[in-house]
């Protein structure tokens, strides 16, 4: 996964917050935040997404996790990025480790994070 990624325009509408069930939330104004801000469990969401578009209908999402290091506001174009870092084998396990983030219009990185998976071996599908 050398760099690989997608982005996606951050929107607060009526779908988002009904399934993440933020629906009838006010703007946050107090304490220096922008007003109204991505929720980490749609970031987290996303990064999900990304791992899982990545190791495909073969694979596993064995581990993710990450931490809210920085603000998202809807209007945001938020890419969610990932390296892989290393890659070994646990008995018949075949396994991925990747750093993963979610990175926002300016570059920062406001969502780092970590994953790992288990792919097939080559030949070998699928996994039991």
């Amino acid at each position: 996964m050398a760099r690989s990624g997608w982005g996606r325009q951050a929107k607060s509408d009526s779908k988002v917050e009904e399934r993440f069930g933020t629906r009838g939330l006010r703007p946050i104004n107090r304490n220096g935040l922008p007003g109204v801000i991505i929720h980490g469990a749609l970031k987290n969401a996303f990064l999900a997404q990304l791992m899982t578009d990545w190791i495909g209908e073969y694979g596993r999402l064995c581990k993710l996790s990450c931490q809210y290091r920085g603000m998202d506001v809807p209007g945001d174009v938020l890419t969610c990025k990932g390296v892989v870092t290393k890659k070994y084998q646990e008995g018949e396990r075949y396994l991925v480790d990747c750093d993963i983030w979610l990175e926002n219009g300016k570059g920062e990185r406001t969502t780092p994070g970590s994953a790992t998976v288990q792919l097939p071996s080559r030949g070998i599908m699928p996994l039991t």
